[in-house]
């Protein structure tokens, strides 16, 4: 869908659950990171295998996110992970600390948009979940563009029946319309990093 509008994605990947199925549904594959890696998609951390910064010292989930990071490197053969998301959103400072030095950007499931001075460490991130009433989406990419910020924007599965935290084709093409619209740049992480890194707090 961001390709028929000739965007691209930053897809996050637990390269330690490919092949494997979860709740969402089936997971990745390792031609799916080939395909979108050579779409010029955007492969991103989040950890070996889905693990919460709760659950594990700052030490181990630093540990996690770099055997990701070498797991996808080895599959690409070039290259690094150099933006991560937190799994579950669970952010510790120790982690945060620890882990801030590897990446342009970590990336919480805190709402919100990110505004000068934006905290590279602790991006904030909106949920495109069909259980949601899309006009609290739609009223936040107009504050977006009337602000002049940086809107994340993240789902998980895209499907006619969609788990608690995906959604359905029809809602995400809305809600990219609405991006559209508003005037917004539709970009990767990657990308957008390099708009604000020169105002922000790492």
């Amino acid at each position: 869908m961001l390709m028929a509008r000739g965007k691209k994605g930053t897809y996050y990947g637990c390269m330690g659950l490919m092949g494997s199925s979860s709740e969402v549904g089936s997971l990745f594959t390792q031609d799916d990171v080939r395909e979108l890696h050579s779409a010029g998609h955007e492969l991103a951390c989040h950890t070996i295998n889905h693990t919460s910064g709760f659950s594990v010292s700052a030490k181990d989930f630093a540990e996690s996110c770099e055997k990701n990071r070498r797991q996808a490197t080895s599959l690409l053969d070039e290259g690094s992970l150099r933006n991560m998301s937190f799994p579950f959103g669970h952010v510790t400072l120790a982690a945060k600390h620890m882990v801030r030095a590897s990446y342009d950007t970590c990336r919480s499931t805190e709402p919100g948009i990110n505004v000068d001075p934006v905290d590279l460490s602790f991006l904030r991130a909106n949920p495109i979940y069909s259980r949601f009433d899309i006009q609290g989406l739609k009223h936040l990419i107009r504050d977006n563009a009337r602000v002049n910020g940086w809107l994340v924007l993240y789902t998980h599965d895209v499907t006619e029946s969609p788990s608690p935290y995906g959604c359905t084709a029809g809602y995400f093409h809305q809600v990219l319309d609405s991006a559209l619209e508003s005037g917004a740049e539709v970009v990767t992480i990657r990308d957008a990093f390099v708009q604000f890194r020169d105002t922000a707090i790492v």
